[in-house]
């Protein structure tokens, strides 16, 4: 998602009177200052790191207790940060993966390094690791 498609999202979502414009906004303005710390124009990956940010402050609040309508609230904007982020990657993705690259990559160590360098920020580091430990003791 670009920076304009963003303000469009937002600027319709105020129009509609929508509650989750200020989720919109709080991403737009994350996205915004995170991209002006490295003096550059917003990126996607802005907008991803600043979806995970206002997630992550979201998933926080819902912690504490509150009325019900605020939860509800709450737990739409987490639904709604959530599909800004990239999909991680799946078990079945990740073993395909490790089957495919066993022998390229001998050792716990160098295969996820592999993983990281494939999937980027879609790989479940915790996951993948007891996946490739599972698959390399099957392999011995």
């Amino acid at each position: 998602m670009t920076e304009l498609e963003l303000k469009q999202r937002m600027f319709a979502a105020k129009k509609a009177n929508d509650p989750m414009a200020v989720t919109i906004q709080n991403i737009l303005e994350k996205a915004q200052k995170i991209a002006k710390t490295g003096n550059r124009e917003v990126t996607a990956a802005d907008i991803v790191a600043a979806a995970k940010k206002e997630n992550k402050e979201l998933l926080e609040t819902l912690e504490f207790p509150m009325a019900d309508e605020k939860k509800a609230q709450l737990i739409q904007a987490v639904t709604l940060t959530e599909e800004f982020l990239p999909q991680m990657a799946t078990e079945a993705q990740i073993t395909f993966f490790i089957q495919e690259n066993a022998e390229k990559f001998p050792n716990i160590g160098v295969m996820m390094k592999a993983l990281k360098e494939a999937f980027g920020d879609t790989l479940d580091g915790k996951m993948a690791s007891q996946i490739v430990k599972v698959q390399m003791a099957q392999k011995s």
